[in-house]
């Protein structure tokens, strides 16, 4: 069977134990894993977006690049280790 053109193929690798939780809720909604795995894909890229632009993945990203630039200030080593 064809894909619609609108459509893609992705393979992901996950723990057992999240493949578990993925087909024990898919049953309890009497979906497919493969169904709830990419509603669940879709409601957090959706979460993501909002984050975005709400401006906080920004401003974890500049916490971040503070943090790391404090701690090679701190421990010189730790930066050349990295």
């Amino acid at each position: 069977m064809a894909l619609p053109d609108d459509k893609a193929i992705i393979s992901i690798v996950v723990d057992k134990k999240i493949k578990e939780e993925l087909e024990k809720y898919a049953e309890i909604l009497d979906l497919s894993t493969s169904k709830f795995a990419r509603n669940i894909l879709y409601v957090g890229l959706d979460h993501f977006s909002l984050l975005r632009k709400l401006g906080f993945v920004h401003l974890h990203l500049g916490i971040e690049r503070f943090k790391k630039t404090y701690n090679a200030l701190i421990d010189p080593e730790e930066k050349e280790d990295s």
